[in-house]
């Protein structure tokens, strides 16, 4: 049953959707590779997102997928990336422009 199971998700994967995980615990954050079952998700090709909630989530791949222009790797990236605070941590940072740049 477990080999079928894990086989769904990269079967997911290679079809072009992404896999992100997300924590129910109120604080922490998801970090892939420490333990043994995280590390088989970061082989499957999920992303860790961070300590974002399941709400946040949602919108970020409802925005994403809204968004065709984007490729499989450029949503994987965003999950990782705090854009407006939904994450206290992200393994990019994002550079705004000043006024003056524009």
């Amino acid at each position: 049953m477990w080999p079928d199971w894990l086989e769904s998700f990269r079967q997911a994967r290679n079809d072009g959707m992404v896999l992100a995980t997300v924590s129910q615990c109120k604080r922490g954050a998801v970090e892939l590779g420490i333990y043994e079952t995280s590390a088989l998700l970061l082989e499957l090709g999920f992303v860790a997102a961070s300590d974002i909630t399941l709400e946040a989530a949602l919108c970020k791949a409802h925005g994403s997928s809204r968004s065709p222009d984007l490729s499989q790797e450029e949503v994987e990236e965003t999950y990782q990336r705090a854009l407006v605070g939904e994450q206290s941590s992200s393994l990019f940072l994002t550079k705004y422009h000043s006024r003056l740049e524009a």
